[in-house]
């Protein structure tokens, strides 16, 4: 790694700006939380860290929306676990089991309750992280049969691997494959081994392969993957990188990706100054109505909670498997 900036000091300038707030409970305040417990859990200012974290949660506590399709509000509390392996306390899981009880179907649909019926990617995520973590903890079969047939039903992967937005929006949107892959990682990483296991580790691998062929030479990936001419985004570089990562560790991913994640490393280190700005994250982006539209989306340069928290996932990811 040829970079005059360490994972271990990018995300200790990143833990530093983010995880810091939950007035408002969704996935990109959450993620954040939970990168600050991971990169507490390295033994860097561990118990300064964990105060922070718990001082954060109790007093800044915002409210769930009530939304028909409440998964990027769920998904902020992804840092629950991360709590209770650090302190064994069974209250934080709790609060996941209570949440995925809305996963529940009520008809002989693969498609679970809280998800958009649009097969929003976004859900893939959402519904990963919930259930694949309730699943670990309770080893209720019911949750990880819900996750794998979701999983392997989902109509939106096209034959060269890469997902469409939702079923209406076919372009290559870089984030939304950046949720797609982060949910089969953090599925794949919680199931049990079976052969429907072995399915998803199958489907995820065809896709990475595809995002891989669309790489930047700098290390990221573009705002639309296959449009040369569209940024070069941050927040779906990260989600790619941390997926390769816990891959490689984890071991569904063997070695030859290894070159792939570090160029990666490198591109994502070039877009974080020295006081931790980032450098062109899409702002939060709905189903849009064409390519022009997906092309055309702000990016954001400075302070980003969704860019800067799921950098921090990957950093603290990328130090696990090197051991900085």
């Amino acid at each position: 790694m040829n970079n005059k900036k360490s994972p271990n000091e990018i995300a200790e300038k990143l833990s530093k700006l983010y995880g810091n707030t939950f007035d408002e409970i969704i996935y990109t305040k959450g993620v954040g939380i939970s990168g600050k417990i991971r990169f507490a859990e390295l033994g860097i200012d561990k118990d300064k860290i964990l105060k922070e974290v718990n001082k954060t949660i109790s007093i800044q506590q915002g409210t769930i929306i009530n939304d028909k399709y409440p998964g990027q509000f769920f998904s902020g509390y992804v840092w629950a676990e991360d709590l209770y392996r650090v302190t064994n306390e069974k209250k934080y899981m709790e609060i996941l089991v209570d949440f995925v009880k809305k996963y529940y179907k009520i008809n002989n649909s693969t498609l679970p309750n809280a998800c958009d019926p649009t097969y929003r990617s976004e859900d893939i995520f959402f519904t990963s992280a919930i259930m694949g973590r309730v699943y670990k903890y309770t080893k209720n079969s019911d949750y990880s049969n819900i996750l794998s047939k979701y999983l392997l039903n989902i109509p939106t992967q096209k034959k060269d691997g890469l997902f469409m937005h939702n079923l209406d929006a076919e372009w290559n949107w870089g984030r939304s494959n950046g949720f797609a892959a982060l949910g089969f990682t953090e599925a794949i990483s919680y199931l049990p081994d079976n052969k429907e296991k072995n399915k998803l580790i199958s489907i995820h691998i065809n896709h990475l392969d595809a995002l891989i062929q669309l790489q930047n030479n700098d290390g990221t990936w573009s705002q639309v993957l296959d449009e040369k001419s569209s940024y070069h985004e941050f927040s779906v570089t990260c989600m790619i990188a941390y997926c390769i990562s816990k891959g490689i560790r984890l071991g569904w991913l063997d070695s030859s990706y290894s070159s792939v994640l570090d160029i990666a490393f490198n591109g994502i280190s070039s877009m974080i100054d020295d006081i931790g700005n980032i450098k062109k994250v899409c702002i939060g982006t709905g189903v849009q109505n064409t390519l022009r539209d997906y092309l055309n989306r702000p990016a954001i340069s400075g302070f980003d909670h969704r860019g800067g928290s799921l950098c921090l996932w990957f950093m603290t990811e990328y130090m696990l498997q090197y051991k900085h």
